[in-house]
């Protein structure tokens, strides 16, 4: 990527959202962050990981 830096920042810069206007239109995510982290041990547990 030499002589590509504005291409670079833009391909690895941070991306930050903020939800806040998905909530104000009733929308929810399907599981919430421990339920998913939950069932990510569960299945490296029993050697059922997959990636999603």
């Amino acid at each position: 990527l030499f002589g590509k830096a504005k291409e670079w920042e833009a391909l690895a810069a941070t991306q930050i959202c903020d939800p806040s206007l998905l909530f104000a239109e009733g929308w929810a995510p399907e599981t919430d962050t421990l339920e998913q982290l939950t069932e990510l041990a569960r299945r490296s547990r029993s050697g059922d990981a997959q990636a999603r």
